[in-house]
C-alpha cells in the first residue's frame, strides 16, 4: 500500500510519513486545518485520501486553492465555493 500511494502522489518512497488511519462516524468530523505549516515545522508536499466506502451523505473534502486563504480565518475562507478545490 505504502509504496503506492508513493508512486500516486509522485513522491520517492522514504519521502513521507507513516500510514495514518481515521474513522469518522456519524456526526464526526475533522476541523479545518492547514496539512502544511511552516511555522509548525510541518512541509508536506502532497498528501494522499483514500476513501474505503463512500459516505451516506457530506464527506466532503475541500482544500483552498488560493494563497489568500492563509491571511483570513480558515473556516470562513472555506466556506466561500469560488476559493475551493472539493
Amino acid at each position: 500500500i505504502t509504496q503506492r500511494l508513493h508512486h500516486l502522489a509522485r513522491m520517492p518512497l522514504g519521502y513521507g510519513e507513516p500510514l495514518q488511519v481515521g474513522r469518522y462516524r456519524k456526526g464526526e468530523f475533522y476541523q479545518p486545518h492547514f496539512d502544511s505549516e511552516q511555522s509548525q515545522n510541518v512541509s508536506r508536499a502532497a498528501t494522499v485520501i483514500l476513501y474505503l466506502q463512500p459516505a451516506e451523505a457530506g464527506g466532503t473534502t475541500i482544500f483552498p486553492k488560493r494563497k489568500k486563504c492563509q491571511d483570513a480565518d480558515f473556516a470562513e475562507c472555506c466556506g466561500r465555493p469560488d476559493d475551493l478545490v472539493v
